[in-house]
């Protein structure tokens, strides 16, 4: 059986049927925020793999990351999907 960090709990919770995004996965990777300007990629999965995940469960968008944030939400709530996407790093 393997054990799960709390925060790994906590990211997995779905909260009021709503996306929201967890950068946990980024600041583990980068040891800061994700911010500025760049090209975000988001995730149904922690660690989005070519090779066995769907790319239709892959987001992504060039601009700012609170811009980019906003479009992923929208993105996957068209699409029907509820709980936490990833930011990728």
């Amino acid at each position: 059986m393997k054990l799960q960090s709390f925060q790994d709990f906590l990211e997995e919770q779905v909260i009021n049927e709503t996306v929201s995004i967890s950068d946990a996965g980024y600041q583990r990777t980068h040891g800061k925020k994700p911010s500025g300007t760049g090209n975000w990629m988001f995730s149904k999965h922690k660690n989005h793999d070519v090779s066995s995940h769907p790319m239709d469960d892959l987001f992504q968008h060039n601009g700012t990351y609170s811009t980019a944030k906003k479009a992923a939400v929208k993105h996957f709530e068209a699409k029907g999907h509820t709980g936490i996407i990833h930011t990728q790093s």
